[in-house]
């Protein structure tokens, strides 16, 4: 891709519950080959941003647009389909399948087909071809054959990775992948994103500030649903207004 691509818009949105405002006037764009990171306290509405992104809830005003196209009136199923993947906090592996069978499972769900043979998904040979490629760009090959229960921690977010780019995303959304991770796993997942940032955007949501300093290109600041301060990494650390909101005085 020859420079740089606008590949999610958030203009003016808005969300309420009720009389609480969990996303008051969210302005947001993320671009191509760039992690953009949303942090802050919890409660700030982070997790409501990205389920209105990935159409889960739909916001109450305002526009989302995925390559110029708007969205916001899409289904969570519809949006997938065009690219907007989210890879959830909450696993979903399958823990009695293989690693090779779970990306499988998500090049299927992409298409919609389902075959099962005694109790196994059958893939045709373009299937297994793209899941071996699936792997090999992560250099996950030698966990194709494990049965994904038996998987570390943090070979089980390698494994969500895998099943998230197989589903051909446009943009990965990802929810706390850092959550629960050791500082040796901590540090093969910034690599591993580092690798795939170089062909996909990404929109982090993290609270493991070490990880999002390491990565983010921009980082977004939301505190009690607005968007109180954006900008790189540097202004960000120098912030006093999100000094005060969220890091603290020690960074």
């Amino acid at each position: 891709m020859v420079g740089k691509q606008e590949i999610l818009k958030l203009s003016g949105v808005n969300k309420c519950f009720g009389n609480l405002v969990v996303a008051r006037d969210i302005n947001l764009t993320i671009i191509s080959n760039q992690i953009h990171a949303l942090i802050g306290p919890n409660g700030a509405g982070k997790t409501t941003l990205i389920k209105m992104i990935s159409g889960e809830l739909k916001p109450d005003s305002g526009k989302i647009t995925l390559l110029d196209r708007k969205v916001d009136h899409l289904s969570e199923i519809a949006r997938v389909h065009l690219g907007c993947i989210r890879s959830f906090q909450v696993s979903s592996i399958i823990g009695s399948m293989t690693v090779f069978e779970n990306i499988l499972l998500a090049v299927k769900q992409k298409r919609n087909i389902f075959k099962m043979i005694f109790g196994r998904f059958q893939s045709n040979p373009s299937e297994a071809i793209f899941v071996r490629q699936t792997l090999n760009k992560l250099s996950l090959e030698y966990l194709e054959k494990k049965v994904a229960s038996s998987l570390s921690h943090g070979d089980k977010r390698k494994l969500e990775l895998a099943m998230a780019l197989a589903m051909g995303p446009k943009i990965l959304l990802l929810d706390e992948p850092f959550a629960g991770l050791d500082q040796a796993e901590s540090s093969k997942l910034i690599k591993l994103l580092f690798t795939i940032k170089k062909n996909l955007p990404i929109f982090l949501i993290e609270h493991d500030m070490e990880a999002v300093f390491a990565l983010a290109d921009k980082i977004s600041v939301l505190n009690e649903g607005e968007i109180i301060e954006s900008g790189s990494v540097k202004n960000i650390r120098r912030s006093k207004l999100v000094q005060k909101a969220y890091l603290g005085d020690d960074l």
